[in-house]
């Protein structure tokens, strides 16, 4: 079980029902190296933070597409099926999410970049 603090109480919650909505992030597993190929090829940013945050700060050269709007406003911003996409969020946790919501519309070429620190990190890495 996992205890999740409240003002005054506390929720347990099952550990599989928390993992269900709350996904863990998944680990970057591609290199810098590999990320400056993609975006040579054409690679798209996408943050998928809600637009105030975007509006607070993002990072260079990335679309807003909030994941609870992602499905539906995705085919307007991406046609390809196979453009390589690069996800990123706050934590990781949306980006996870949105890379799943994707991949069931049949999106084939997903990095999920994870947090907003590790995306901007990875980039600047990338692009050197």
């Amino acid at each position: 079980m996992i205890e999740i603090p409240r003002k005054s109480a506390s929720l347990k919650v099952n550990s599989n029902l928390a993992s269900f909505f709350w996904p863990k992030p998944a680990a970057v597993v591609v290199s810098p190296e590999e990320i400056a190929a993609l975006l040579k090829n054409g690679a798209l940013i996408l943050d998928v933070r809600n637009p105030e945050e975007f509006a607070a700060s993002h990072l260079d050269d990335a679309i807003n597409l909030p994941v609870d709007r992602i499905a539906g406003l995705i085919s307007e911003r991406v046609t390809d099926k196979d453009q390589p996409l690069l996800l990123h969020c706050h934590a990781g946790v949306r980006s996870a999410s949105a890379k799943k919501i994707l991949e069931q519309l049949g999106y084939t070429n997903l990095v999920d970049l994870g947090s907003y620190g590790q995306a901007e990190a990875i980039l600047r890495a990338a692009r050197g």
